[in-house]
This record gives C-alpha cells, sequence and structure tokens, in this order.
C-alpha cells in the first residue's frame, strides 16, 4: 500500500514538473503594430462593422422619404380633388390650369432635339443613327410633312374636324409624315386603333383607323418608317385610314400643310 502511494507520488511530482518547464520556455516571438500602423488601419478592418451599424439607419431613412412623398402624393390628390368640388368662381381659372397640364402631352421631341444639340448624343429612348451627319433643326422651324401612304382621298377634313380618310392604292402600309416621338399607340376613343406621334416644333400628326400598330409608345420614329397597316373596309378589299395634323393644340386641315397627288 505505502508502495503504491510512493509511486503516484513521483507521478504527480513528475508532471508538476513538466509543467513548470513549459512555464519557464520563451513565447514565440508576435508582432505588435505600433499607434500609427493600428490608425491607418483599424478604418478598412472596422469598414464593415460601421457600414452593418449604420444599415439599420439607412432603412429608416428610406422608410421615412418614401412615407413623406407617399403622403405628399396624398395631399396633393386630396387637394386638387376638393379644387375640382368647390363651386367658387374665383377658382375656375386654376381649375382650368389643373385640366389642361393633364390634358397636354411633354413635349418629347423638343426635350430630346434640344439635348442633342446641346450635349451631342440623343436622349436614352433615341437611337442613334450611325454615320448621320444631319445638322439639328431649330424646333421651331416649319415642319414638313410627307404622304403617309399612296392613296387618294375618300372623306375630306370638313367632315369631321379633326383629319382626313385615305384610301390606299398600293399597299396598306402606313408611314410617319415627319420624325418625332410616338406619344400614343393603341386603341383611341374617336380615332380606333391609333398613332400619333409628337413632332420637334410641338405639333403632332394622327394616324387612326389602323388594322394593327407597329410602334411602340414614347418610340423615336423617322418620316417614311412603318407605323402600321391601314384597315380593310368592311365588304370590300379596299384599306382605308384617317390622317390629322395638330398644331397649337387644334387640329387643322392636313391640305394646309402638304399635298396627295
Amino acid at each position: 500500500m505505502d508502495r503504491r502511494r510512493a509511486q503516484i507520488a513521483r507521478k504527480i511530482r513528475a508532471r508538476q514538473r513538466d509543467v513548470d518547464e513549459k512555464k519557464r520556455e520563451p513565447l514565440p516571438y508576435t508582432y505588435h503594430p505600433g499607434p500609427e500602423e493600428m490608425q491607418q488601419h483599424e478604418p478598412e478592418f472596422y469598414a464593415w462593422q460601421q457600414a452593418y451599424k449604420d444599415e439599420p439607419k439607412r432603412k429608416k431613412q428610406l422608410q421615412h422619404r418614401f412615407l413623406v412623398q407617399w403622403l405628399s402624393a396624398l395631399f396633393l390628390f386630396l387637394i386638387i380633388g376638393m379644387l375640382f368640388q368647390a363651386d367658387n368662381p374665383r377658382l375656375v381659372p386654376v381649375q382650368q390650369a389643373v385640366e389642361s397640364s393633364f390634358q397636354d402631352h411633354f413635349q418629347f421631341a423638343a426635350a430630346a432635339s434640344w439635348y442633342e444639340e446641346n450635349f451631342g448624343s440623343p436622349l436614352p429612348y433615341m437611337p442613334e443613327i450611325a454615320g448621320s451627319d444631319e445638322t439639328v433643326e431649330d424646333p421651331a422651324a416649319e415642319v414638313s410633312y410627307a404622304a403617309p401612304a399612296v392613296g387618294v382621298i375618300a372623306e375630306p377634313f370638313s367632315e369631321h374636324g379633326r383629319g382626313i380618310r385615305l384610301e390606299t392604292i398600293e399597299s396598306g402600309t402606313v408611314e410617319a409624315a415627319q420624325g418625332g416621338v410616338v406619344i400614343h399607340a393603341g386603341a383611341s376613343e374617336t380615332w380606333g386603333e391609333a398613332v400619333a406621334v409628337q413632332h420637334e416644333n410641338g405639333d403632332e400628326s394622327w394616324y387612326g383607323m389602323l388594322e394593327n400598330v407597329d410602334v411602340g409608345l414614347y418610340e423615336h420614329v423617322s418620316a417614311g418608317d412603318v407605323i402600321g397597316q391601314a384597315a380593310v373596309q368592311e365588304g370590300t378589299d379596299k384599306r382605308q385610314f384617317s390622317f390629322g395634323v395638330k398644331e397649337d393644340g387644334e387640329f387643322i386641315d392636313p391640305l394646309d400643310v402638304m399635298t396627295f397627288e
């Protein structure tokens, strides 16, 4: 029994000596950066932590901005609604101005021409024509129209006061009478399936009674580009379409600005 105790005591002392020797061994060399190096690398090391901390703040700012914009739009909508519900003669000019602003189209073609003239390249929705050396014309200059199709007049302007009706002779292809931006493409209450092109000076050309429309809204077209197909008249094999020209917000007789031969 005493021998067993002595063995255990020797093992304990040997283990203790090993531990003491390891404690006395020198520690491996480690590099500790100085204060200047710490200041230099600390922003890079902790940048992600700062970004992570700022993320909730940015989300709150975006939410606040969206809420403010939504409330502003709602407030404006309510004000306009109350304005049109009010029966006050003094508010009539304001009502007319607001109504006019909703009815008038933005001058896309004029804006595109001004941008190209001042900055040398068209707006994103305007395709750049490779190798074109054409000079930018004055948007205020008179727009010259080309015949949208080869045909004869089937109905004069005086019939409806919006445009003329053309019966095509060759194909039923309808072309843009002048370049500009498409401000309407699709169904219209008065024109049927129609296309409207706004030109650089703000004037518009309208093409109605189409069988199909081959251009999209806000697409840029040049004179002669195909915009649609004239519709076949019921009971015949003839194709017809309506054509109108709008100047200063009023439709005029197309024969005043162009000829059909």
